[in-house]
């Protein structure tokens, strides 16, 4: 009975934690222009956290190499039909990324994206299941 309680114990905890990662009141995003200084690709020193506008739920990073001057930013976007785009023709590159997290869009424009609430999260699934079967 006691093991049952455990079991019961542990997989509570993990949906709560699984729960009040899922919970937010705003998409938090970083904001940045390289055009106004402060925005580098791979790096979000110098940016802000923004509490994002209701209905832009998805954050987003830019490589736009597009008319002979390579920018970078960092916003809050209303759309997010596809998590990943990246595109060169001519010498010309594109890149686009965007995630449903907060703060998820760090670092380089690329396909695969490691936040800390994603790496908490499956750490936390980890540790209960491991957990479970010990018990």
């Amino acid at each position: 009975m006691k093991r049952l309680a455990r079991r019961s114990y542990l997989l509570a905890l993990f949906l709560l934690i699984h729960v009040s990662l899922s919970c937010v009141n705003g998409r938090i995003c970083y904001h940045c222009d390289s055009r106004n200084g402060g925005c580098a690709e791979d790096s979000v020193n110098g940016t802000k956290s923004t509490t994002c506008s209701e209905g832009n739920d998805f954050c987003e990073v830019v490589k736009d190499g597009r008319h002979g001057e390579t920018r970078f930013y960092r916003d809050c976007v209303s759309d997010c039909d596809k998590e990943y785009v990246d595109w060169s023709k001519d010498g010309e590159e594109y890149c686009k990324m965007c995630c449903d997290k907060d703060n998820c869009n760090v670092g380089r424009c690329s396909s695969v994206v490691f936040t800390p609430t994603r790496v908490l999260f499956v750490l936390s699934a980890i540790v209960a299941f491991g957990m479970i079967a010990l018990a």
